[in-house]
């Protein structure tokens, strides 16, 4: 029976950890053996990230590693990100065949699979445990964003937006469920550009999903704050009601002067009017964040703003993803002068993060005084 290994990357990442749960069953559908040791494959697949520098020099060492492991008669595939990311480092150790995170479908035609990629679901993999123990299933229903963000190459990988067909991800929103699946997470790049090349929207798939089991509560992985604020009136109810229990919304910077030079759509006041409502919507809304520390050009007056907004708003954000400033190959924001040191980025981070734990502190401290009175 033919073997596969399969290694990853990218768990961090909700898009890549669906993906390569999708790989799991794709070629489980296909007669494929998954094996737990590298050195007995007969094929290796390794699902590479690049989304930072990071991450980037973690898959080199891994694709590094699975050479030196595999077998003579071995084929070694990487997939992922880092192909289209930073094809040039990566040829400088592997010149085999890589498949981009975008173009997965391209393994049917290299495997001739009878089952074709497109129709297999993620139910059985890629999930992880809530706070209460309830599994939550990753949904994917898009791919790419608008958005073209001056730091940012997973845009590059992705593309335009484009929408997963609602009858697609109502028919694994239904295999999924009656694995036992309660709690779903929307995965794309961007969920609020959901539906727009499709003539639907983020709202009208929810309200599908809540008709067919009414049960299911969503978490939203990834909307910018644009878009969120321009979808809030249509998702009020879905919030208010729990059926939405958590959102993702990068702020990535506190300075509208850095949100400009960024490339994002939206300011600092946006962000704030969405938290705000959000909260009036529904106190216990889990709310997720993301900020770059060190961004090119970045002023302690800069990162002073960063401070104040994560003060201000700290104590109703269930967490902060604080990770420093990557360049990444071909982005704008890597050819800026005004880099910032290493050490200042460290000391950034260090402050901030300490802000970040002692709201986790007070809001621990705040919900114990509560349940006690």
């Amino acid at each position: 029976m033919k073997r596969i290994f399969l290694s990853t990357t990218a768990l961090h990442c909700f898009p890549g950890n669906a993906d390569f749960g999708l790989l799991h069953n794709y070629f489980k559908e296909n007669g494929w053996t998954i094996s737990r040791k590298i050195e007995s494959a007969d094929i290796v697949i390794i699902y590479a990230c690049a989304s930072r520098k990071l991450k980037e020099d973690e898959s080199i060492e891994s694709i590094e590693e699975a050479l030196k492991k595999t077998s003579k008669e071995a084929k070694v595939i990487v997939a992922g990100c880092l192909p289209v990311i930073n094809k040039t480092r990566l040829n400088k150790i592997f010149q085999g065949i890589t498949v981009s995170a975008n173009s997965l479908q391209d393994l049917d035609q290299l495997f001739n699979s009878k089952a074709k990629i497109r129709e297999i679901n993620y139910v059985g993999q890629g999930h992880k445990k809530a706070k209460n123990n309830e599994l939550i299933y990753p949904l994917r229903i898009g791919w790419g964003c608008r958005g073209k963000c001056s730091y940012c190459a997973v845009r590059f990988v992705f593309g335009k937006p484009h929408s997963r067909p609602i009858s697609d991800i109502i028919q694994e929103f239904n295999a999924a469920y009656n694995k036992g699946y309660r709690r779903f997470t929307l995965v794309a790049n961007d969920a609020g550009y959901f539906g727009q090349d499709s003539g639907t929207s983020l709202p009208a798939l929810l309200r599908k999903l809540c008709q067919i089991k009414k049960e299911s509560r969503f978490a939203l992985s990834h909307m910018t704050p644009d878009r969120l604020k321009a979808l809030l009136p249509s998702l009020k109810a879905f919030i208010r009601s729990g059926k939405i229990s958590a959102i993702k919304i990068p702020v990535e910077s506190g300075s509208d002067r850095i949100l400009q030079l960024m490339n994002r759509y939206y300011t600092v006041s946006d962000f704030r009017y969405c938290v705000q409502k959000l909260i009036e919507y529904n106190p216990k809304l889990e709310i997720y964040t993301n900020i770059i520390v060190g961004f090119p050009t970045e002023t302690e007056d800069d990162f002073q703003e960063t401070i104040k907004l994560v003060g201000s708003f700290g104590r109703h954000i269930t967490y902060f993803h604080c990770p420093p400033y990557s360049n990444r190959p071909n982005t704008p924001a890597s050819k800026m002068s005004g880099q910032i040191d290493r050490k200042t980025i460290e000391d950034r981070l260090r402050r901030l993060n300490n802000l970040c734990r002692f709201n986790q502190w007070y809001k621990n401290l705040k919900a114990c005084s509560d349940k006690t009175i």
